[in-house]
């Protein structure tokens, strides 16, 4: 009988490679298998049931109320009325495109029981049927720089200002679209068991038109 001569691979094998014919594939690979598919499949399943169970796929339910321009609204601790807006063409120090700058002013008052700065997250404006929405840049007391920054409560009306930064070539015309959304006290966490219980945006949005007076054009350069 000739002399037989065995050759063995040295290398690890390759659990990618599939079983022998006639051998079954071991358990612990059906295992890996089922949980790489399966576990994915499960996360999503139950993200999908936290989101629902915390009302993420409900409708919203607010609407926009149209106002007229110095009416008083109600949104969470606030009292607040807005009459009139400013728009200036301003070219700022080192830029050589201008922008237009609107305030939009109005008052005040702090209903709750702590002193609350105003929520420059509820305010909106926009030009003319609702072209170039813009956030505010600020929201604050007229005494910002040199009194109080926050609204006390129990004082009479205090006088607020709103700025907004629109383009240079930024047209509303005579009137600003202004947006003030409504506001909700409670806790934002995730599961509802922290401590982050705050003023928040939910709710109705007061929509009013304020007349805009333009001011003389300003270019800080010259």
């Amino acid at each position: 009988m000739p002399n037989a001569t065995i050759w063995v691979d040295e290398h690890p094998v390759d659990p990618a490679w599939p079983p022998p014919p006639g051998e079954e594939e071991p358990r612990s690979n059906r295992i890996r298998g089922w949980l790489s598919i399966g576990l994915p499949v499960l996360v999503g399943i139950v993200v999908l049931a936290v989101v629902a169970a915390f009302g993420g796929f409900r409708q919203r339910s607010d609407q926009v109320v149209e106002v007229p321009a110095g009416s008083m609204i109600e949104t969470g601790p606030f009292q607040l009325r807005f009459e009139r807006a400013t728009i200036q063409q301003v070219t700022d120090w080192g830029e050589e495109k201008p922008t237009q700058n609107v305030i939009v002013f109005g008052t005040g008052v702090n209903t709750w029981t702590q002193s609350l700065a105003p929520d420059q997250d509820q305010f909106a404006a926009s030009g003319k049927s609702g072209s170039e929405v813009k956030e505010p840049e600020g929201a604050h007391l007229s005494t910002w720089l040199d009194g109080p920054r926050s609204l006390a409560p129990e004082l009479p009306p205090q006088s607020i200002e709103v700025e907004f930064v629109f383009s240079g070539d930024f047209d509303p015309g005579e009137e600003i679209r202004f947006m003030a959304s409504d506001l909700t006290y409670g806790d934002r966490s995730y599961l509802g068991v922290g401590s982050d219980e705050t003023w928040y945006n939910e709710g109705d949005r007061f929509l009013m038109h304020l007349p805009l007076e333009r001011l003389p054009d300003e270019d800080k350069n010259s």
